[in-house]
């Protein structure tokens, strides 16, 4: 029997990595050349070139800010979905998850001319993937965070709301931002949690 990892091992690494990976672009003075070698532009899967580059994006962060708050999300959700699923499984999950984000946006950019030649990072698809396991797995599961007492069903409705607000009042110079892939992971996440529960509870 392979060796189990140890309790979150798997969400510590996926933090660390996506944080020294943006680190060392920005004390390297590579962050542009990180982005344009590992970032997918949707037109360019869509045609079957540069594949590889769906899963180095799920580690790639366009900002301080992006990067701090999708490493905040992995750690709290990752580590949640990982106590309840087992390292390996959360990592396939973060995986193929941000994998489908990167397939949704790539369907939604190629199918409404929303700049399928523009690159995207699938970094944020991923972390929503663990959001949407976390509320197939436990729907009413209550923990703390900053201060605040939630339920999965609250924080993951406040989420949008904050996502939604932002599309509506963020200033004109804004980063883009990929909601295919988020909805796209969220999705994903949720389904692939409740095949593996399936599976789990027949075995």
């Amino acid at each position: 029997m392979a060796r189990m990892m140890r309790p979150n091992t798997a969400t510590r690494t996926l933090v660390c990595l996506c944080a020294l990976i943006y680190l060392c672009g920005v004390f390297t003075g590579h962050s542009y050349d990180l982005l344009r070698l590992g970032a997918y532009a949707p037109a360019e899967i869509a045609g079957g070139r540069g594949l590889w580059q769906m899963p180095v994006s799920l580690f790639l962060h366009v900002s301080a800010w992006h990067v701090a708050a999708n490493c905040v999300s992995v750690w709290f959700l990752g580590g949640m979905v990982e106590r309840r699923i087992g390292s390996w499984r959360m990592l396939m999950l973060y995986l193929l998850g941000g994998l489908a984000g990167c397939l949704a946006q790539v369907a939604y950019a190629v199918a409404m001319c929303d700049a399928p030649t523009r690159p995207v990072c699938g970094a944020s698809g991923a972390a929503l993937a663990l959001a949407g396991a976390l509320v197939a797995l436990k729907p009413y599961r209550r923990f703390r965070a900053f201060g605040l007492r939630l339920d999965t069903r609250a924080a993951v409705a406040a989420y949008v709301a904050a996502q939604g607000l932002y599309l509506f009042l963020r200033p004109p110079d804004a980063l883009p931002v990929a909601y295919a892939t988020h909805a796209g992971g969220g999705i994903a996440g949720f389904a692939l949690a409740l095949l593996l529960s399936f599976v789990s509870s027949r075995s």
